[in-house]
């Protein structure tokens, strides 16, 4: 059965009102007529949607029966543009297919991987196993020639670090410290290094889907382009939360990055050095979009500054 009319958890519409305000709102006034119309043009059954986090996602049937994923983003926004273009060159014994997109209406259907476990499953069992996965979908993943289409990782990260950042009064010292402390790491390894690779960008736990026709898929690559060790440290960090839900977030970090470094030929130092970058990242993106900091990224910042020295 068709779902013309979804029902958006309130936390989502939030979500969409804060960052995109006006052009937010009139695109989830739109949504139902939007999902309806694409529904018939590509002659779908979509069902009810996924958690959602930033775009409409929802699962779906093909004419022929076929498991299908719809993702529909906000107006104007530009990255699911790059994701499809990713998707058609990235290797499909890693990546979930490409079906077709619309780029006057930022929707996309996709393969969906079935039965769709997130890479947790295996981690919670054995996150030295899950390393090993992850690290050969990293590999599957860099053969992919870049394309003018993905970002520039120099780019993202010189935005992020603006020298006029403006930070909310609830950051402390040490936090900003930790800020000050990230650019300074960031500004060697960028001198160090001059890697133009392929990235997925963001390959976590949850981008990690198990599957039938291959043991696992990728999904939502974000199709940057820099360093490697940059994508490694997104899965180092990931998904850690405050020290009391993760006690041992420590061990976890440094075994992850040494079997990753040990397994992809990389530097173990510049993993947990990108890491620590990310985690303070983190928290500049949340602040950026949302107006305050998440506080877990600080605390993985502080672990890794230990670590690194």
């Amino acid at each position: 059965m068709d779902m013309t009319g979804p029902i958006l958890p309130d936390a989502f519409r939030n979500r969409v009102l804060q960052m995109h305000g006006d052009t937010g709102a009139c695109w989830l006034d739109g949504l139902p007529e939007l999902i309806s119309n694409l529904s018939d043009t590509w002659a779908l059954s979509v069902g009810i949607p996924f958690d959602l986090s930033y775009n409409y996602v929802a699962p779906a049937r093909g004419p022929d029966g076929e498991s299908l994923v719809l993702k529909i983003a906000v107006s104007g926004d530009r990255q699911i543009a790059r994701e499809a273009a990713a998707l058609m060159r990235i290797s499909d014994s890693c990546s979930v297919r490409l079906v077709t997109f619309d780029s006057s209406h930022g929707a996309m259907l996709t393969e969906r991987a079935i039965p769709g476990d997130s890479l947790s499953v295996l981690a919670d069992r054995s996150d030295h196993a899950a390393s090993e996965v992850i690290g050969k979908i990293f590999e599957c993943i860099w053969n992919t020639s870049p394309d003018a289409t993905d970002t520039s990782l120099s780019g993202v990260m010189e935005e992020t670090f603006l020298p006029n950042l403006q930070l909310p009064e609830s950051i402390n010292l040490a936090q900003l410290e930790l800020i000050e402390g990230a650019k300074v790491i960031l500004r060697r390894l960028s001198l160090e290094a001059d890697e133009s690779t392929f990235l997925h960008g963001d390959l976590h736990h949850g981008n990690l889907l198990s599957a039938q026709r291959t043991p696992w898929l990728m999904i939502d690559p974000k199709a940057m382009v820099g360093e490697r060790c940059f994508d490694v440290a997104g899965y180092v960090i990931s998904p850690l939360r405050s020290s009391t839900e993760t006690p041992n977030r420590r061990e976890l970090m440094v075994n992850r990055s040494t079997v990753l470094a040990g397994q992809l030929g990389l530097d173990p130092s510049r993993i947990l050095s990108w890491a620590f970058i990310r985690a303070v990242a983190a928290e500049l993106w949340n602040i950026e979009d949302h107006g305050t900091q998440m506080g877990t990224g600080f605390q993985l910042a502080e672990t890794l500054e230990e670590i690194i020295g």
